[in-house]
C-alpha cells in the first residue's frame, strides 16, 4: 500500500511541473516554480503539525504496542488524503491550460498531432527508450545532483525518528532493533513513552523545516534572478548538508517547558536545540523543489516538455529506491544502529550535491 501511494504521488506530482513549464514564459519561470515551492511547503507544514495537534489537543493517544499503530498516525492519514483528493480535484477543475494548438503556435511547433496519435505501443515505446538515450546534456547533468539531494531526503524521513530519539530522549538504539524487541517481548513502558513524545515532536521539527522552506520560497526567485540559479541551488543545498551534520550535536537532556500557544509541552532541551538545524534543512528542500526545475525547463523542447519531466522524475525516485536496498545493512552493520550517523551520511551528500551543481551548464532550446 505504501508502494500505490508513494506511486500515486508521483503521478499526481509531475503534471504540476509541466503545468509551470508550460504556462510561465521563461522570464518567470525562477518565480513561478518558487511559488509553486511555497505552496507546497505550506501545505507540508500542516501535515507535519497533524500528529501534534492530535494528541496535545485532541488528547488522540500516540502510543502503540507492538503490531499496532497508533491513533495519531492513523488519522493523519486519513486527514491527509482527504486534503489531497481535495487539492487535486480543485487544480483539474479551476486550472486553465493553453488547447494544444495555441501551444504549438506559441512554441512554433510544427508537429501534426494526427501523426503523433496514431503511433502503436510498441512504436511509442521504442520513442520513448530513444528520448531517454537522447536527453538534454543539462538534464544528465541535473541527474547527479539529484542523486545527491534525495538520497538525504530517503535517510531523513525513514531514519530521522530514531535519530531524535536516540540524541535527544537518549533511548538505546538497542531498542530499534527488531530482534532485540522480540527476544524480550515487550518494550518497557518509559521507552514506549519516550518514542511517543519523540514522535509527536518530529511533526514539530518538520513544521520548522516546512516553514523556512516556505519563508524562503518567498524570495528564492528573486534570489535567483539576482545571483543567478546555479549559485542559489548550490547555496541551498549547502546550507541543508550543515544542518543535517549539526543534528548530533543537540544532545542536552535536560527537560524545558515550552507554551506552544495551542498547548505546553515538555522536551528535552536538546529537542528544542534541533530546530535551528531543521531551518537549514528546509532551505535544502526549497531549493531542491524548485532550481532543479527552473534550470531543466529552460534545456527543452516545448513539444516535449511534458514527457522530459515525467523522465525526470527517475532522478528523485531512483536513489530512494538504491538507499532503499542500502541503508538498512549501513546503519546495522556500519554504524550499530546509531541513526544520527545517518544524518551525518545525509549531510555529506546534500554537500556533495551543491559541488555537484557547479557541472551543470545551463542551456536554452526555447
Amino acid at each position: 500500500m505504501l508502494g500505490l501511494m508513494d506511486a500515486a504521488f508521483n503521478a499526481a506530482f509531475q503534471p504540476f511541473r509541466a503545468l509551470v513549464a508550460d504556462m510561465v514564459p521563461e522570464e518567470q519561470r525562477n518565480q513561478g516554480f518558487a511559488i509553486q515551492s511555497l505552496l507546497i511547503n505550506i501545505g507540508a507544514v500542516v501535515g507535519s503539525i497533524l500528529p501534534f495537534v492530535l494528541t496535545n489537543v485532541l488528547m488522540m493517544s500516540n502510543e502503540a504496542n507492538l503490531g499496532e499503530v497508533a491513533e495519531t498516525v492513523a488519522w493523519s492519514f486519513y486527514l491527509g488524503a482527504a486534503i489531497m483528493v481535495g487539492s487535486v480535484a480543485w487544480t483539474v477543475f479551476k486550472t486553465r491550460e493553453y488547447d494544444p494548438e495555441t501551444y504549438r503556435r506559441y512554441n512554433d511547433i510544427s508537429e501534426d498531432p494526427v501523426e503523433a496519435e496514431s503511433k502503436t505501443f510498441i512504436q511509442s515505446l521504442k520513442g520513448f527508450f530513444a528520448l531517454v538515450s537522447s536527453m538534454p546534456k543539462t538534464m544528465k547533468q541535473l541527474a547527479l545532483v539529484q542523486f545527491f539531494s534525495w538520497l538525504p531526503m530517503f535517510l531523513m524521513w525513514v531514519y530521522i525518528f530514531a535519530a531524535v530519539t536516540q540524541t535527544a530522549w537518549g533511548v538505546d538504539p538497542i531498542w530499534f532493533d527488531p530482534d532485540h524487541i522480540k527476544s524480550v517481548g515487550e518494550v518497557p513502558q518509559e521507552i514506549t513513552k519516550a518514542r511517543g513524545e519523540a514522535g509527536d515532536w518530529i511533526g514539530i521539527l518538520y513544521a520548522a523545516m516546512y516553514v523556512a522552506a516556505a519563508l524562503y520560497s518567498a524570495v528564492m526567485g528573486k534570489l535567483a534572478n539576482l545571483f543567478g540559479r546555479k549559485i542559489v541551488y548550490a547555496f541551498g543545498l549547502f546550507v541543508g548538508g550543515v544542518g543535517f551534520v549539526s543534528l548530533g550535536l543537540f544532545n542536552d537532556p535536560t527537560p524545558a517547558a515550552l507554551d506552544l500557544i495551542i498547548t505546553q509541552v515538555t522536551v528535552p532541551q536538546g529537542a528544542v536545540d534541533m530546530l535551528i538545524p531543521m531551518l537549514g534543512v528546509g532551505v535544502a528542500w526549497a531549493t531542491l523543489l524548485a532550481m532543479p526545475y527552473t534550470i531543466l525547463s529552460g534545456s527543452l523542447p516545448a513539444q516535449k516538455t511534458g514527457i522530459y519531466m515525467g523522465i525526470f522524475n527517475f532522478t528523485v525516485a531512483g536513489p530512494q529506491i538504491v538507499c532503499g536496498f542500502l541503508a538498512g545493512p549501513i546503519l546495522l552493520y556500519w554504524f550499530d544502529n546509531h541513526a544520527i550517523s545517518m544524518m551525518w551520511m545525509a549531510g555529506g551528500s546534500l554537500i556533495l550535491g551543491a559541488l555537484a551543481v557547479f557541472a551543470v551548464k545551463e542551456s536554452n532550446a526555447q
